[in-house]
C-alpha cells in the first residue's frame, strides 16, 4: 500500500468506518509527486469499492442535510468535464476522471457548466449551501445560476469588475502567484 494511505483517516476522512476496504490504486504514477511542493503525496489515483463508495455517500449526504452553514471550497477538477484542462493533474489523459466524451474547447470561455456547477446551484437554491469558495475564474458557477454575492473567486473574477483576474489572459484554472491585494470578498450588500 502506497504510504499517502498509510492510516485509516488517510484512507478514510475520520468519518469514514474502519470495516471499509482500502482503496484500489488505478493509476500508478511511480514517483512522480502530485505537487511540485508543499506535499510529498505521490499522484497515483484511487477509487473506492462500489460498497464503500455508496456509504461514503450517505454519510456525506447526512452531513449536508445536518449543516446549518455548509460552504464549498473548489478548483480546477470540477471543471475538467467541461473541457478546462487541470494544470496541475499529472496523468492528464491517462486519469480515470479523464471521460472520452469530454469537450475539448479551443476557448475556454466557451465552456459550458458540468453535472458538479449544477448540483452546487441546485444546493445553494435548496437553501443547502449557503456560499461557495473556488479557485477557478472561468464562469461556470455564474453561467449554471449561482449568484455572484454567494461566490468568491479567490483568483479573481471575470464577473466582478471589483475583482479582476490577475492576469490581462488568465487561463481560468491557474494557481496565479500575484493576487489583487488586498483581498476582498463579495457578500450580500457589497464587497469587504
Amino acid at each position: 500500500m502506497a504510504d499517502e494511505l498509510d492510516t485509516h483517516e488517510k484512507r478514510h476522512g475520520i468519518m469514514g468506518d474502519t470495516s471499509w476496504d482500502t482503496p484500489v490504486c488505478v493509476t500508478d504514477m511511480g514517483s512522480v509527486q502530485a505537487r511540485l511542493t508543499f506535499t510529498d503525496v505521490k499522484a497515483h489515483e484511487y477509487v473506492d469499492t462500489e460498497d464503500v463508495l455508496r456509504e461514503k455517500v450517505a454519510l456525506l449526504s447526512s452531513m449536508i442535510r445536518e449543516s446549518d452553514e455548509m460552504i464549498t471550497y473548489t478548483g480546477a477538477g470540477i471543471s475538467v468535464a467541461a473541457g478546462i484542462d487541470d494544470y496541475a493533474t499529472k496523468v492528464k489523459d491517462a486519469s480515470i476522471t479523464r471521460a472520452s466524451d469530454v469537450p475539448r474547447v479551443k476557448d475556454w470561455k466557451d465552456a459550458r457548466p458540468t453535472v458538479t456547477h449544477r448540483v452546487l446551484t441546485a444546493m445553494y437554491e435548496s437553501g443547502y449551501l449557503k456560499h461557495w469558495i473556488q479557485q477557478n475564474h472561468d464562469s461556470l458557477p455564474q453561467k449554471a445560476g449561482f449568484p455572484q454575492s454567494s461566490l468568491n473567486e479567490i483568483h479573481g473574477s471575470l464577473h466582478d469588475p471589483g475583482t479582476p483576474p490577475s492576469s490581462p489572459t488568465p487561463s481560468p484554472n491557474h494557481h496565479q502567484t500575484h493576487h489583487q491585494s488586498p483581498a476582498r470578498f463579495s457578500k450580500p450588500g457589497g464587497t469587504v
